[in-house]
């Protein structure tokens, strides 16, 4: 499940055509419009706005929607990391992995 814009940004033929052999299609959705506000106004709050482009918002809008229609909780309140933090720490413990498994 994805969001045109993201289908849009594949524009090479190798791309398309692998894409095009995958054994179960790609289905294009449309986040909510109360989504797409909760998503944009998060990434303002927590400084990530200018970092995503459009289509990323949408996508991440899209997955909001899809994890509220399954009840999954997927965006806390006020102690939610910041997406560029958030990928930091990932970033970190990675590092601290290789390290460990080096020595």
């Amino acid at each position: 499940v994805t969001v045109s814009e993201v289908m849009a940004e594949i524009r090479d033929s190798k791309s398309r055509e692998i894409l095009a052999k995958l054994p179960f299609p790609i289905e294009e959705r449309v986040p909510s419009q109360e989504s797409i506000k909760k998503v944009f106004d998060f990434a303002r709050k927590t400084g990530d706005y200018a970092a995503l482009s459009k289509t990323d918002l949408k996508l991440i809008a899209l997955t909001f929607m899809l994890s509220c229609e399954t009840n999954e909780k997927f965006i806390g309140n006020n102690n939610v990391l910041s997406l560029q933090e958030q990928m930091k720490k990932n970033n970190s413990e990675t590092e601290e992995k290789k390290i460990v498994e080096q020595n």
